[in-house]
Order: C-alpha cells, then sequence, then structure tokens
C-alpha cells in the first residue's frame, strides 16, 4: 500500500499519478498499463447524485451488478497481464490486490487497506472516505470474484471519521458470469489534436496542478473550496448514461444530464458567492474568455478533444472528437451557460463522425 505520495519537484503532482495515468492529445485519459481503460475526471458529488438517482429509480442491485461488471473485466485483464510476470498465482493475487489499493488512493475513489484476506474464504477491508459506498463496494466485489472465481456474501459496519469496515465471506464456489460491455475497441490513439501544456519534468498536464491529492483519505480536492474529484472509468459511465435514458427520457438528458446539470450549476454558483466574499477563485466569468476557457476543460478531464469553441451573443458552439456520451457533455454545458446567461438553453446535437458538434442557444 502507498503510504504516501512522492510529489513532482516541479508541478507538485503524484509522481504515481504519472507512472500509472496517460493523457492523450485525443482528450483520452488511460491507464498506462490497460490503454483500452479510459477513465474521465468528474465531480464527486455528481457521481453520487448520479448514482443515487439511479438506484431510486431501478434499484442498487442492477446498478452495482453493472459497476461489479466493469471491474471484473478490468480485473480480468491485470491478471492476463501479470500472468507474463508472475508464475505463482498467489503472489499474482497479492500484486493485484496492491493494484486496487495503489489505484483506489491515485484515482480518488478513497483509502483501501487490506485487513485480512484468505481466498475463496473469508477478509475484510478498510474503507476510509469512498467515493460512494455502494459503487466502491461493487468495484471491490468484481476483483476479488474475478480473481478467485468464487462468489462472496458481503456486510458493512460503520465506523467512525468517514471509514467503514467492509467483511466478505464464501457464498459459493463459481463466479456470476461478468457481463460484456461491448467489443473492446482498437487502441488508436489520435496524436493530431492540440498537445495540453506539460510539465517538463513529469510530463504531466500543468493544468491538474490546481488539484490536490489527500493520500490519508484517497481523495482528490480542487482548490480552496474543497470541491472533491475523482476519477471513473468510461466504461461504468457508459453504464450510468444507458440506464439513465431508459428511465429519464422525459428531459431528453436523461438522468445522468440532469444530474451533471445540476451539479455544474450548483458548483458555479458556490464558485461565484466566493468570489464575491473574497474567499475563492472557482467563478467562472461571463466574459467569453472566461467562458471559452472553462469550455476547453474537457480536454482535460479526459472527456473527449474539443477541436473548437466559439461564442456569438447567447450562441455558443462547441465541436469535439471523442467525446463522452452526449448527456454527459450536454448536461455540462447546460449548467455553464445557464449560470453564465440566467437561463436554460436549447440544445441542438450534430454527431458526424468522428465529430460530435453542439450548439446552444
Amino acid at each position: 500500500m502507498v503510504q504516501s505520495l512522492s510529489r513532482c519537484g516541479s508541478c507538485g503532482l503524484p509522481g504515481k499519478l504519472a507512472e500509472n495515468l496517460t493523457w492523450g492529445c485525443d482528450g483520452t485519459i488511460r491507464l498506462s498499463g490497460l490503454k483500452w481503460v479510459k477513465l474521465a475526471f468528474m465531480d464527486a458529488d455528481c457521481i453520487r447524485d448520479i448514482y443515487d438517482g439511479l438506484a431510486v429509480m431501478l434499484g442498487s442491485g442492477s446498478l452495482d451488478d453493472g459497476e461489479r461488471d466493469v471491474t471484473h473485466l478490468i480485473t480480468g485483464r491485470l491478471i492476463s497481464g501479470f500472468k507474463r510476470k508472475l508464475s505463482r498465482y498467489d503472489i499474482l493475487k497479492r500484486r493485484i490486490l496492491e493494484a486496487m489499493e495503489d489505484y483506489s488512493l491515485i484515482l480518488g475513489m478513497g483509502r483501501i487497506e487490506l485487513e485480512r484476506y484468505t481466498p475463496v474464504a473469508e477478509g475484510s477491508m478498510l474503507l476510509k472516505w469512498p467515493i460512494h459506498l455502494n459503487m466502491v463496494e461493487a468495484g471491490i466485489a468484481g476483483i476479488l470474484e474475478c480473481m478467485d472465481r468464487c462468489t462472496y456474501s458481503y456486510h458493512t459496519s460503520v465506523l467512525s471519521g468517514g471509514c467503514y469496515r467492509l467483511r466478505f465471506d464464501l457464498k459459493r464456489k463459481g463466479t456470476r458470469h461478468g457481463g460484456s460491455l461491448g467489443k473492446r475497441e482498437t487502441v488508436v490513439v489520435n496524436e493530431d489534436g492540440e498537445e495540453l501544456k506539460r510539465c517538463e519534468k513529469c510530463g504531466l498536464p500543468c493544468g491538474m496542478s490546481v488539484y490536490r491529492w489527500d493520500e490519508l483519505h484517497g481523495v482528490i480536492e480542487e482548490g480552496t473550496e474543497g470541491r472533491r474529484m475523482v476519477f471513473i472509468p468510461v466504461d461504468a459511465i457508459n453504464i450510468m448514461v444507458r440506464m439513465g435514458n431508459d428511465v429519464g427520457e422525459d428531459t431528453g438528458n436523461g438522468i445522468v444530464g440532469e444530474a451533471i446539470r445540476s451539479c455544474t450549476l450548483r458548483q458555479l454558483e458556490t464558485g461565484k458567492e466566493s468570489t464575491a466574499e473574497g474567499g475563492g477563485s472557482g467563478a467562472v466569468g461571463a466574459d467569453r474568455k472566461g467562458i471559452a476557457e472553462y469550455m476547453s476543460r474537457p480536454s482535460l478531464w479526459g472527456w473527449g478533444h474539443v477541436e473548437d469553441a466559439g461564442i456569438s451573443g447567447e450562441v455558443w458552439r462547441i465541436c469535439m472528437t471523442s467525446p463522452l456520451p452526449s448527456p454527459v457533455i450536454t448536461g455540462w454545458l447546460s449548467g455553464l451557460y445557464t449560470s453564465a446567461i440566467g437561463r436554460r438553453p436549447l440544445i441542438d446535437v450534430v454527431e458526424d463522425a468522428p465529430r460530435t458538434i453542439m450548439e446552444l442557444g
């Protein structure tokens, strides 16, 4: 387990971040060892709102199954990679668990500490400040059940200080089918996009230096306001969008889009209040320069490459390649537009592969 994170002497970002994540010119963030695993950097409150909203509409079971499938498949790929280097399966399992602890810390999921573990029997883990308890539990289940080829039953007890203890016991040998997330993409990174400004020493994007890693709790925070952020597998986002569209089509944006819009608007309004009081710097100015700068951030967050963005009065236009599903982008843009203009926009989305063009007015 990483007890503390060494930092770059130039930008101050964790060295483990540079070792494990790669920012592409195509607006994607990928795990260095598993190029097909794409990540998106998102507001933690937004993820919680989406997960809770879907759980109310669908029940937590189906959503947990989807999250379990994601980590099940990722773990399977990790195992395949480690098998080339490690011959003993017990050592391989230990390496997978160490990777789980490290990734949870680096990605801002909260800190996971393995207390005890007897394969295909029982064990316990300490969860510190999990991003969302059900989501983290489902992710851990996918890892354990893929690794041990069995099904466990799980029991959570609440401790003090935002901590939980997760106990798991063998339920039956043989695991449920891990599901399918569709055909795996052939990874071809487009290097024609505009390169992000990077730290000369560690190579990480300079824009990430506004975020702070708290390794004690496994938390990533932005600025002085303490807004929590997290890296989420894009496959997990795709599952949530698909489920949200099934039950939330009356809004035209689904549960996911509406949650992102509300969260974005809430954060921007809070930033305005903080700036007015002299205590923050998170507000987006209503001027074109401030808005245009904010509209370029998806490239930094792994949401897709922003090829072009323009503002003409109350008409905004953005062109992206390889974007996240439309409800994510349009929900975020709608919140940004409402904060700047004062009303909800009408949004026109045009798919012109490989580009997606969105116009707000």
